[in-house]
């Protein structure tokens, strides 16, 4: 799991409820039935309208993704890509197939058997390349999804706003409607606000920042294979690879995985 989503939710989620602690003792006066059917049931509502219903099938997907650990690390990358590259170098391309079973990531495993079947360096890159571009643009889809979540609900409070106005103006005669329609006004829009801005938009900036790192992942990927595929020695392969690290991080993985 990934722990940076849940602690901000958490540290959010705190937050408010001591603000909201500090201003009343009563915390059930910011609960309000109608103002959150009106918030989530119209955000349901219009994502339904607005989504193809092969997108609505995978929304749950997609939450777990952004709660989800990356599974795939740079430098663990490079160093295994290294490995291949000293045992298709000893023993031959072939070889690597033997370490397939080490690999978890459908789209490295998918390489090696490119490489293990003869592609050539082109061929590979070329398949690669169009598979991580239609990846990136499925993720980049989802993404949009969520910020539109994000966007939805804001609107939603000021929709719930709106009719908590419209029943307190009519109800000018009656001081219990008049607070009672206020206080859905409000709680509306603290709804909206705080739905679209802690949970849905910072999501969809977590689901953008998953999917510019995967992509550089199998970017990496695609570079090593070819490298590997054209014979490259590891080392090298190692020191090239390494450019994907940030500047700052990089380290000598290529002496440390082939003992130089």
């Amino acid at each position: 799991m990934d722990k940076t989503t849940v602690y901000g939710l958490v540290a959010g989620l705190v937050t408010l409820a001591i603000s909201c602690a500090l201003s009343t003792k009563n915390l059930l006066l910011f609960w309000d039935t109608h103002a959150f059917i009106t918030v989530v049931g119209g955000v349901v509502a219009a994502i339904i309208v607005a989504m193809p219903i092969e997108f609505l099938r995978s929304f749950p997907n997609v939450l777990r993704k952004a709660f989800k650990e990356d599974g795939s690390d740079l430098r663990e990358t490079i160093a295994f890509l290294i490995r291949l590259a000293e045992v298709a170098r000893r023993d031959g391309v072939l070889a690597m197939e033997k370490m397939a079973h080490e690999v978890k990531d459908r789209f490295l495993l998918m390489g090696i058997y490119m490489a293990v079947d003869g592609f050539p360096p082109e061929a590979i890159e070329d398949l690669l390349h169009s598979d991580l571009e239609m990846s990136s643009a499925r993720h980049g889809k989802m993404k949009k999804m969520v910020e539109s979540l994000g966007n939805m609900a804001p609107a939603f409070g000021l929709v719930g706003t709106l009719i908590g106005l419209v029943s307190m103006l009519a109800n000018l005669d009656d001081p219990s409607q008049i607070s009672k329609g206020m206080a859905v006004a409000l709680v509306c829009t603290l709804y909206g606000a705080v739905s679209g801005n802690l949970i849905f938009l910072p999501m969809a900036y977590k689901l953008d920042f998953k999917n510019v790192q995967e992509g550089n992942i199998k970017k990496l990927i695609i570079r090593g294979l070819c490298e590997i595929q054209a014979g490259e020695n590891p080392k090298l392969v190692g020191r090239k690879l390494q450019i994907f690290l940030p500047e700052k991080a990089r380290e000598m993985v290529t002496d440390k995985s082939t003992g130089g």
